[in-house]
């Protein structure tokens, strides 16, 4: 029969109880009596000095074999310690072995998904805005293994596309918390402003485990539209640029995610993100134009 965790630890449990009976067999009880054997040694002699030494010598002969039946014991806490520590490690190596096991199955159901967005857009029956969607919602399904997000954590996803003529970044596609307090898709964002902007210029990902590092905040938070909730909010983020694929110079734009949890998003963390940059950027690249990104933004953009 195999031993549980719950076994070990019920185990362990008995030993630190043992533990302490025996701590106090040690420091209290055998002290105790021969203190009061000590104190009464002159009496004890006058009468025979057997009576002395005899339950002395019992008490040391009963002290030496309870030491040794109960040696294992008094390692318990030592136990208890690395055995804490070895299940913890085991927590995290199941964490890690679900993480890369769920970032594979994304892998492979962004390839799936790529290639029937492609055909159906051969087939005139696609649409990049439903490919976008269906990309960002597989992130989102699929949060709690890639990103260890708690139920309350304020977490939000989205796509980026930027619009060649007026030379900015606009939200095209969201996905967030019920209780996430913004209310609309996301602002607008220029080309090296904020975290959006500077990992679209720069062409690399931008990952921000805590703003609230000093200067980390002044870097990539916006430079207008600020509100009232950004700080609390926008703790942790990671902007990913989509592309650029084949001869484009720039990317056609940035998925992002973000959270109110410091030290959520790490370069782990992160893959899953830069996956699905790589993802939407293919499908741009392999099934549409520019016209089909301007309208995508048009589309997108609330109405004046």
């Amino acid at each position: 029969m195999p031993v549980t965790r719950e076994d070990i630890e019920r185990s362990i449990a008995a030993l630190v109880k043992q533990n302490r009976v025996t701590s106090l067999i040690y420091t209290l009880v055998i002290p105790a009596l021969v203190g009061i054997e000590t104190t009464f040694y002159k009496e004890l002699v006058e009468i025979n000095v057997l009576l002395f030494w005899a339950p002395f010598l019992i008490m040391v002969a009963l002290a030496a074999a309870f030491a040794w039946i109960t040696y294992d014991i008094k390692l318990a806490p030592e136990l208890y310690v690395e055995m804490d520590d070895a299940i913890h490690q085991i927590d995290d190596l199941k964490k890690r072995t679900r993480f890369f096991s769920s970032l594979q199955e994304q892998a492979l159901a962004l390839g799936a998904i790529v290639r029937g967005q492609v055909k159906a857009k051969h087939n005139g029956e696609g649409h990049l805005n439903e490919a976008v969607n269906e990309i960002c919602s597989l992130l989102v399904g699929n949060r709690a293994d890639l990103f260890d997000f708690d139920a309350s954590e304020l977490w939000s996803f989205a796509v980026y596309i930027y619009h060649k003529e007026n030379g900015q970044l606009y939200p095209v596609c969201r996905y967030k918390h019920e209780k996430h307090p913004s209310q609309s898709m996301g602002r607008v964002w220029r080309p090296g402003q904020g975290h959006v902007g500077i990992a679209w210029a720069q062409g690399e990902g931008k990952i921000c485990p805590d703003v609230s590092v000093p200067g980390v905040a002044d870097m990539f938070s916006p430079t207008s539209a600020k509100t009232s909730y950004d700080t609390n909010t926008y703790v942790s983020f990671v902007s990913e640029p989509i592309g650029p694929n084949g001869a484009d110079a720039v990317p056609y734009g940035v998925l992002v995610a973000t959270s109110n949890f410091a030290g959520r998003f790490d370069l782990a963390s992160g893959l899953p993100l830069r996956h699905a940059a790589s993802a939407i950027a293919a499908l741009i690249y392999l099934a549409y134009d520019d016209d089909a990104l301007k309208s995508l933004v048009e589309t997108a953009k609330p109405a004046a």
